[in-house]
């Protein structure tokens, strides 16, 4: 119920902003200090069904932001201070925009007289994120001259576009002028609120929201049934795929086409799962030339782009004569630009109408000769692991596969951490549910990220990060620390970034070193101290095996695993030549 009484007119439209957003379904809050932002905060902290996180550092707030927008689906809304605090947001708001996760942002700014005045901590806020937001708009300051219902439509349009077709990140910046904090005695705004009589009375949002509508049509699906009925080889690319329907769907689709499956980590397939059509180590395939040569009539990719180099470079070199790309989207995911026909359409319904319409097909060659392989491949990185008492960072990956705890969450950070898990992963460990900023691939905000993810979920969480990304995120230890569920960090520490010694510039011995792997000589017990988490170091895989298990029964804690580069990209090139010789034997 809306009190008509408050303080002043700054708490009222602050009222107001936070009450419909609630009839949204939006009660999740991501708050830092702040002043000007005085109104939004104290809405919010004196709302009792309000779930709030307060953090220090906007741009790990904005990352913990997308984390639980990750894990709900839903979006939380982020608030801060005028000036810098809004900027610190920017590498989360392109994250979320191109990896279209929804995100509600509202910056308090500035009156419009203060503006280009020079006044303190006064920048240019409007249309701050450019083409990174869906929707943006500049409130008028909170005033009784202007209208509460112009008020609450434009915040029903903002929610419609975070929400809709394609998802993404919306702006409201929201000026204030004095006074700020409410602590004058109540006034009566009946007067001024004699307009939203029936929305006060409601408890719905003021603009009823519209389902999304699909783009595709049953004209669209028939394009292709065609051109799948006719093909005798197919394969089935599984990008990133957000629903257990969207998964259970493809599979579905797989087994009445008897067609492989190159799943991505983030498809949800790629780890905990058994399914006969799924080829785990595609990208290992790809290694051995009978499979770089192969053919294909027709490729059927669902959700998001693939990880995988070498996958992608066979797409760029033998691209087959159709490829079919299907997304809940518009927008051109093609880097490779291979895709002959493009629908926007709800994977889920797509998949399953293909299936409920095609005639059943039995597996042919193609799929039988990946399905020898991928099972050699897995005895052979099995062979290895076990073998060596060495733990090498692809050995971390696998370990972790086989001992997470089922339905966890599990962040994969950018570089090689996701590249090992999905080269080198067990499939058959526990289900678990796979995350990574894979929209713009930043290192930054991948502990926060998580942390935003266990909160949403209400389930333990890992990620694992090397120790530059670990870097970046290094105040998002406060986040773990006032997590709710047990979270591991698994730090991969190679003193640098061991991506590059993967890359031709390694090559460039003049400058490898001080500019491209950058090493910084820190260890990370001091950093786990000053958090108040656990450290541990594990030297072998037996003890990170018994490591790892405990900690995910216990609070917060950081493991980490000292490595040298060199010898990781050794270690990956020698398992490799295994993999190589052992596919061109059979």
């Amino acid at each position: 119920m809306i009190n008509r009484e408050a303080s002043g007119i700054n708490e009222l439209w602050a009222n107001l902003i936070v009450e419909e957003l609630h009839r949204h379904s939006i009660d999740r809050f991501v708050l830092s200090p702040g002043s000007r932002c005085t109104p939004l905060t104290a809405a919010i902290a004196r709302r009792g069904d309000a779930c709030a996180v307060t953090h220090f550092d906007e741009r790990g707030a904005a990352f913990f932001a997308l984390g639980l927008a990750r894990a709900t689906g839903k979006p939380a809304a982020l608030i801060c201070t005028s000036g810098t605090a809004a900027a610190n947001y920017y590498p989360a708001v392109v994250e979320a925009a191109m990896d279209m996760v929804p995100m509600v942002i509202l910056t308090a700014d500035r009156p419009p007289e203060l503006r280009g005045t020079g006044a303190n901590q006064t920048i240019d806020q409007i249309d701050l994120y450019g083409k990174y937001v869906r929707f943006h708009h500049d409130l008028p300051c909170p005033d009784l001259k202007e209208s509460p219902a112009r008020l609450l439509e434009i915040i029903d349009t903002a929610i419609e576009k975070t929400l809709h077709s394609p998802r993404g990140p919306v702006h409201l910046n929201c000026p204030y002028r004095e006074p700020l904090a409410p602590t004058g005695k109540p006034k009566d705004f009946t007067d001024h609120l004699s307009g939203l009589e029936s929305w006060i009375n409601s408890g719905s949002p003021f603009t009823a929201p519209q389902p999304s509508i699909a783009a595709s049509s049953e004209y669209d699906l028939q394009q292709i049934l065609s051109l799948i009925e006719d093909s005798e080889t197919g394969l089935i690319l599984a990008g990133k795929l957000v629903s257990d329907a969207e998964r259970r769907s493809t599979l579905e689709l797989s087994d009445k086409l008897g067609w492989p499956i190159f799943a991505d980590p983030r498809s949800g397939l790629r780890l905990g799962s058994n399914h006969d059509n799924l080829i785990a180590y595609f990208d290992q395939l790809l290694l051995d030339n009978a499979f770089i040569s192969m053919n294909t009539e027709v490729i059927l990719h669902f959700g998001g782009v693939m990880t995988s180099k070498r996958l992608n470079q066979y797409l760029s070199d033998r691209g087959p004569r159709n490829y079919i790309h299907i997304a809940d989207h518009p927008f051109r995911h093609d880097p490779n630009h291979v895709v002959t026909h493009r629908i926007q359409a709800d994977i889920n319904a797509a998949c399953s109408g293909l299936a409920s319409t095609l005639k059943p097909k039995t597996a042919g060659d193609l799929a039988r000769q990946l399905r020898k392989a991928n099972a050699l491949v897995h005895t052979t990185i099995d062979k290895i692991v076990t073998n060596d008492s060495n733990l090498t960072e692809f050995a971390v990956a696998r370990l972790i596969s086989q001992n997470i705890a089922p339905d966890s969450a599990l962040f994969l950070g950018s570089s090689m951490p996701i590249r090992d898990m999905e080269m080198y992963g067990d499939p058959h460990g526990h289900p678990v549910y796979v995350i990574a900023n894979r929209g713009a691939s930043g290192i930054d905000g991948g502990i926060a990220t998580i942390a935003g993810c266990v909160t949403g979920m209400e389930r333990p969480g890992t990620i694992i990060i090397g120790d530059l990304a670990f870097l970046h995120d290094l105040n998002s230890l406060a986040l773990v620390k006032q997590s709710k569920q047990p979270l591991t960090i698994v730090v991969l520490n190679n003193n640098g970034g061991g991506i590059f010694s993967f890359l031709p510039v390694r090559e460039c011995g003049d400058i490898f070193e001080k500019y491209f792997a950058t090493p910084h000589g820190f260890s990370f017990k001091a950093a786990a101290n000053m958090f108040d988490l656990d450290h541990h170091q594990p030297l072998t895989p037996k003890e990170f095996n018994e490591t790892y298990v405990a900690a995910q029964r216990g609070a917060g804690s950081i493991i980490e695993i000292k490595t040298d580069r060199e010898q990781n990209y050794q270690a990956h090139t020698k398992l490799q030549n295994e993999i190589r010789n052992a596919l061109g034997g059979q």
